[in-house]
């Protein structure tokens, strides 16, 4: 089995033992996390309940980050170099300030998009007393 391959399979694997779909490539993950951190950019347009599913995403990608046997293969680095860079994107267009959940929560679940449309946005200000912008 080659390196690439080895590494797709223990992708598959990982995302397996954590409940996801197993028929998703590290770029198809990639390509959805970065299809979400868009759609806040343009301003997040839907409910809070479908914000936090497609928050999911990233989930997933934390289980692929943290998976010491991954990390072993050279592909590894390079799609955490392109989490990173997404990652950095969706801070940019979240609030400045975590608003949800306690300490034990991920980071991108704690924050919250600055602009959003206006059913998102009431959400947030009836659920946590964030104003965000509204698109």
């Amino acid at each position: 089995m080659g390196v690439i391959n080895a590494f797709a399979e223990r992708f598959r694997q990982v995302l397996a033992e954590s409940g996801r779909a197993t028929h998703v490539s590290p770029t198809e993950l990639l390509d959805r996390w970065d299809g979400f951190v868009v759609l806040c950019e343009e301003g997040y347009e839907d409910n809070i309940y479908e914000y936090n599913n497609d928050l999911s995403v990233r989930d997933a990608i934390d289980s692929v980050l943290r998976d010491g046997r991954l990390r072993e293969f050279d592909q590894w680095q390079w799609f955490k170099e392109q989490v990173d860079a997404i990652d950095a994107r969706f801070r940019a267009v979240t609030y400045p300030e975590p608003v949800r959940g306690g300490a034990d929560w991920p980071w991108w679940r704690a924050h919250v998009p600055a602009r959003a449309g206006s059913e998102l946005a009431a959400d947030l200000h009836s659920r946590y007393g964030v104003v965000v912008s509204v698109v």
